[in-house]
């Protein structure tokens, strides 16, 4: 009989020891940050702009000591790092999780995104102050991803908190 308890306890241990280790499952993705360069109208021949870019990804919000056990590539710039914040988990998909030292990397990128003011009703409820996204004041970003399967696998819209660089 203390021979299934042994084991019990093997198996709590090993459980505990890969919940630990998955809980960080989530990406590091290689993102192109792009946009139209400043001073140029709309169209279709619009000259883009692209930098590398880097979202880390969590499922738990960032604290100091998180932020600082991270270290970003020397050619990224500090403006074009992301530090996002998910509790769904939804961008933790193992399609956008290579295996590491894999050449195959998911597709990313990043791009500005301008909320305009919505007149229906219905989405007043949708903040919590009843206002458009547009008066809520803050940098704003879509994002779409496109996992190792080459299906797109997220597409979303993401809100810098007051005046920083750090979708949530």
């Amino acid at each position: 009989m203390t021979e299934i308890s042994t084991i019990y306890k093997i198996s709590i241990i090993a459980f505990t020891l890969f919940s630990g280790a998955s809980g960080s499952g989530c990406p590091v993705l290689e993102c192109w940050f792009v946009q139209e360069k400043p001073g140029h109208g709309g169209g279709f021949s619009v000259p883009m702009s692209q930098e590398k870019s880097l979202m880390f990804i969590r499922t738990e919000a960032y604290s100091e000591e998180t932020m600082s056990e991270l270290h970003p590539p020397a050619d990224i710039s500090p403006s074009r790092i992301y530090y996002v914040t998910d509790p769904a988990g939804t961008f933790c998909s193992s399609a956008l999780n290579p295996p590491k030292g894999s050449v195959n990397k998911p597709k990313c990128e990043i791009n500005p995104f301008m909320p305009h003011a919505s007149m229906v009703r219905w989405t007043s409820v949708l903040t919590d102050s009843a206002q458009s996204p547009v008066y809520l004041q803050a940098d704003w970003f879509s994002v779409a991803a496109q996992g190792l399967d080459e299906q797109l696998t997220l597409s979303n819209i993401m809100r810098a908190p007051s005046a920083s660089k750090e979708p949530k």
